[in-house]
């Protein structure tokens, strides 16, 4: 019983991972979007004072760590309190039938 709440719980996690990742990216995407939207639509003389490849740069290192120092950790400690309370949760419930 025990091995198949490990397999268990080592399944619902790369679940969970992958889902947090997906999740993450998309969000990325769309704000990498809002921000090319938010520049292409400036005046035209701050596109000519402003280099394209040093926008598109600052853009998608803005985007990177966006994702991987903010999305990223939130999720993961929701995904932790979520898996924390299911497993109290379940000791409680467990500890009541016994």
């Amino acid at each position: 019983f025990f091995s198949l709440m490990v397999l268990f719980a080592g399944i619902l996690r790369i679940i969970f991972l992958y889902s947090i990742n997906k999740f993450s990216f998309s969000v990325g995407l769309d704000l990498g979007g809002l921000a090319f939207k938010k520049t292409l639509h400036k005046n035209f003389l701050d596109h000519i004072d402003t280099p394209s490849s040093k926008v598109i740069s600052i853009i998608t290192q803005k985007i990177h760590l966006t994702i991987f120092n903010i999305i990223i950790p939130i999720l993961n400690i929701i995904n932790s309190l979520i898996l924390g309370i299911a497993i109290f949760l379940t000791l409680f419930i467990f500890t009541i039938l016994i």
